[in-house]
């Protein structure tokens, strides 16, 4: 955990150290921090352990909430699934992107978080429900 920054969107934010292994006992710091975004749908605060519900139980994600930074004030200016998820990856509004409802595809020449990470160097993947494909 360390090495990673997690998002969990509507959830928590975790930061890490930025320190990688290099061989084992030794350490370097990191140029560049891993990037894990997990996205998805429909995880209202309250239905976890770290919020104070006592009828689940969800020791990992309690465990990012206590490690990291917790953004419980977090809204969303699009509550539907595609057109958020292509603000999430472009940075625009739904009417800029174009995806500004469920079953819309995202324009695939449109500059994505993913795009920039790989030209910066990052090894990228979208594994899951993409949602933004129309």
């Amino acid at each position: 955990m360390k090495n990673t920054i997690f998002i969990i969107i509507s959830v928590i934010l975790l930061t890490g150290a930025c320190k990688q292994t290099v061989k084992k006992g030794e350490e370097k710091e990191a140029s560049k921090p891993n990037v894990l975004i997990i996205l998805s749908d429909q995880w209202r605060a309250s239905a976890f352990g770290y919020s104070g519900n006592p009828d689940v139980k969800t020791p990992h994600i309690d465990k990012l909430a206590r490690e990291g930074v917790n953004c419980y004030r977090a809204i969303s200016g699009m509550p539907v699934c595609s057109p958020f998820r292509a603000t999430l990856m472009t940075g625009q509004r739904p009417l800029s992107h174009g995806v500004f409802m469920n079953d819309v595809q995202l324009d695939t020449n449109a500059i994505t978080i993913g795009k920039v990470m790989s030209g910066a160097g990052y090894q990228t993947a979208n594994i899951g429900k993409w949602h933004i494909d129309g």
